[in-house]
């Protein structure tokens, strides 16, 4: 992987590792006021996209991308990711670049999650849907109700979405800004898909065979890897209960 995308790089920037629990409790014990889980469903009945950085603003190369993108009329899962880079880029759109163009270099039709979030809480449209009108906000959709299928999750990439914060979270812990503003795509993307943040269910997978998973986890639930991160393993289930509540109908 080229120097300033390498796995494991440069650790700066962001919440220490030690910090980690305290932000899980903070985002555990913090949970929205009645008003805001009103606002919420309110927001998210016409799914309402949080603001996002389009593929476009981020300086994607469009030739990059290579054969039709497949699409899902579902989706059951959200998968939780670090892109394992370095936590102290000094721009997180090149950041973005350096990894789509690595990841189409090297086997990937288009970038490999379907949205990004950096330290400052900024989310990017990762893998491209389609070609938006002007003033449109991405959505990771095909215009007819089918979500984009991304590349993250090998035998997991049907019918899930995944999200990936930008750094590497082994020995630091997500800033509160990315925490919150991965709450806030979990909180619109199981609006819009009808997903039980905090529930599990069946899964069936590419080969065939089916698990009881989370409907929200960790890539490092279902592969041997460190990915995402201890540390922001350890904020999941926390999310988790904050998105599953404040979508709640009571």
């Amino acid at each position: 992987m080229q120097p300033l995308i390498a796995r494991r790089a440069v650790i700066a920037g962001g919440v220490t590792g030690a910090a980690a629990i305290a932000l899980a409790t903070v985002l555990r014990d913090s949970g929205p006021s009645t008003e805001e889980r009103i606002e919420a469903r309110e927001e998210t009945r016409d799914l309402a996209p949080p603001t996002i950085v389009t593929r476009a603003a981020w300086g994607a190369n469009e030739a990059l991308r290579k054969g039709p993108p497949t699409f899902d009329s579902r989706v059951e899962k959200i998968v939780v990711h670090h892109t394992g880079t370095r936590n102290d880029a000094p721009d997180w759109a090149t950041a973005i670049r350096q990894i789509y163009e690595f990841e189409t270099a090297n086997g990937y039709n288009d970038m490999s999650y379907n949205w990004l979030v950096d330290p400052l809480g900024v989310i990017y449209e990762g893998r491209w849907a389609r070609d938006y009108l002007p003033d449109t906000p991405p959505d990771g959709e095909n215009g007819r109700a089918k979500q984009v299928q991304g590349g993250h999750t090998k035998e997991y990439n049907r019918r899930t979405i995944g999200i990936a914060l930008l750094g590497d979270f082994t020995d630091v812990a997500p800033t509160p800004a990315a925490a919150t503003a991965l709450r806030i795509l979990l909180v619109w993307k199981c609006a819009r898909w009808d997903i039980d943040a905090a529930g599990s269910s069946k899964y069936k997978l590419d080969h065939g065979g089916t698990e009881i998973l989370p409907n929200v986890f960790g890539h490092r639930r279902v592969r041997e890897t460190a990915c995402p991160g201890a540390n922001l393993e350890l904020l999941i289930p926390g999310l988790c209960e904050q998105v599953s509540l404040q979508l709640s109908p009571s």
